[in-house]
């Protein structure tokens, strides 16, 4: 990303005044029109702190649109990328009672270790404390909740991490999965 994403500065109108050309180029990078409805929507909640901003771009199917939910077998492999605390594994495993597994890839280390922690009693959900990248690389994390970094050099507070690529831990795995 051109700019972080989560922080208490972005926040503050200076901020936004200050990298104006960032936010308008990464503005530029979406494609369609709905990207950009949320993006606009997330700046405008930042500047004036008016729920209703966020409200109109949350919606129940934004992991799982219904599209997937109509055409997804029940004995399908999910990847889910950056899985938080397993709200969007939660939720397919709701929808679809016979899914084979989720292999669920969390960077975060508290994050992943509640990830562990939550479905350590179902074989299906598989938790992942790597990096998917374009890449097979070494990187370090600071593992500071929302407010994590990672980065090619070690710092003060960063621990060694390894990304992969989809492809590479799927050919490893002998995965085909149904749905990134």
């Amino acid at each position: 990303p051109l700019i972080d994403i989560i922080s208490e500065k972005h926040y503050d109108f200076n901020f936004h005044l200050n990298h104006k050309a960032d936010i308008l180029l990464t503005a530029n990078l979406f494609e369609d029109k709905k990207s950009k409805t949320v993006y606009k929507n997330l700046i405008k909640y930042r500047l004036e702190r008016d729920l209703r901003y966020i409200k109109i771009i949350r919606t129940d199917d934004m992991y799982i649109p219904p599209i997937i939910i109509k055409n997804l077998h029940p004995k399908s492999t999910i990847i889910d990328i950056g899985a938080y605390n397993g709200d969007s594994v939660e939720m397919f495993l709701n929808s679809f009672r016979d899914i084979d597994q989720i292999i669920a890839f969390e960077p975060e280390l508290n994050n992943f270790k509640n990830l562990n922690k939550k479905f350590k009693n179902d074989k299906r959900v598989i938790p992942q404390n790597q990096i998917i990248s374009n890449k097979v690389q070494s990187y370090y994390i600071s593992n500071d909740g929302a407010e994590s970094k990672v980065h090619f050099k070690k710092s003060d507070n960063s621990i060694p991490i390894q990304s992969t690529t989809v492809d590479t831990y799927c050919n490893k795995n002998n995965i085909i999965p149904n749905y990134i």
